[in-house]
C-alpha cells in the first residue's frame, strides 16, 4: 500500500510539472529605453519554440499610457496601426504559428513625436490554446531632459523618420519649418525616379503631420524628401505588403 501511494505521488508531481512548465521562452533586451524627441524607441523580444509541436501565440498591449502626441505600436516584421492592441502567429496577422525550435523575433516601438516625457506599457505573451502559460512585462519609455536651448533647436527644420516603419498599409509623416516658405513633400523609388508629390504649396511654420497611404504601390524600399525654404532632408522607409 506504502508503494502503491509513493507511486501515485511521484505520478501527480510528474503532471504537475507538465500542466505549469512553459512551452516557449522569451528573451526580451530591455525594459527601459530613454531616446530623443522624434526618434524611435524599440523593445526587442526573441521568443523560442521549447516543445515539439507548432505554437499559437498572442501578443497582447495590456496598457498603453503615452504623452499626448505619443504612439506605441506592436510588430512581427512589420508594425501594426498604433490602434491595434492584439496581434497573433496566425494567417490573420501576416505570420504563422511557431515550429519547434524556432526563435521568433517580436518587438513594441514607441514614437515620442512631441512634448518630453515617459511612457508605460504592458505587454503581455501568451499561449493560445493554454491560458495558464503566459509572460507579462511591463516596458517603460521616455525621453532625455533638454534644455531650453535644445528646445529652440528641435523647431528648425527637421523631417522625422516616418512611423511605423516598415508600414502597411499606411504611415505617417512629421516634419518641423522654421518659418512660412513654398516648398514640396514627394516620394522617390529606390532608383531615384520620382512616383509621387504629396505636397507642393506653401507650409506655415511649425509642426506638420502627414497620413501616407500609397496606392498601386509594390512592396519595397521608398524615399520621402522635403524641400522648402532652399533646404532639402531626405529619410528612408520601408513598405512591407
Amino acid at each position: 500500500m506504502k508503494n502503491l501511494f509513493i507511486h501515485f505521488a511521484q505520478l501527480v508531481f510528474l503532471f504537475s510539472s507538465f500542466v505549469y512548465s512553459q512551452s516557449f521562452t522569451v528573451d526580451v533586451s530591455e525594459t527601459e529605453i530613454y531616446s530623443d524627441l522624434g526618434s524611435e524607441i524599440i523593445f526587442d523580444f526573441e521568443i523560442t519554440n521549447v516543445t515539439a509541436n507548432d505554437l499559437s501565440l498572442y501578443f497582447l498591449r495590456s496598457a498603453n499610457n503615452l504623452p499626448e502626441e505619443w504612439s506605441s505600436s506592436l510588430c512581427f516584421e512589420y508594425c501594426f496601426a498604433p490602434h491595434l492592441d492584439s496581434i497573433a502567429t496566425n494567417s490573420q496577422f501576416g505570420s504563422t504559428p511557431i515550429k519547434s525550435g524556432e526563435k521568433r523575433e517580436f518587438s513594441v516601438h514607441v514614437f515620442p513625436l512631441v512634448n518630453d516625457g515617459s511612457a508605460t506599457i504592458g505587454i503581455k505573451i501568451g499561449n493560445s490554446d493554454i491560458p495558464s502559460e503566459f509572460y507579462e512585462y511591463s516596458l517603460l519609455a521616455g525621453t532625455n531632459v533638454t534644455s531650453v536651448l535644445d528646445n529652440e533647436i528641435n523647431t528648425n527644420f527637421e523631417l522625422h523618420q516616418n512611423y511605423p516603419n516598415p508600414f502597411n498599409p499606411s504611415t505617417t509623416i512629421i516634419f518641423n519649418i522654421e518659418k512660412n516658405g513654398f516648398g514640396k513633400l514627394e516620394i522617390f523609388d529606390v532608383i531615384g525616379n520620382k512616383v509621387e508629390t504629396i505636397k507642393e504649396g506653401n507650409f506655415s511654420k511649425g509642426y506638420h503631420e502627414y497620413l501616407f497611404e500609397p496606392k498601386n504601390y509594390s512592396s519595397g524600399i521608398y524615399f520621402y524628401k522635403l524641400s522648402i525654404n532652399k533646404k532639402t532632408q531626405v529619410k528612408k522607409m520601408i513598405l512591407s505588403k
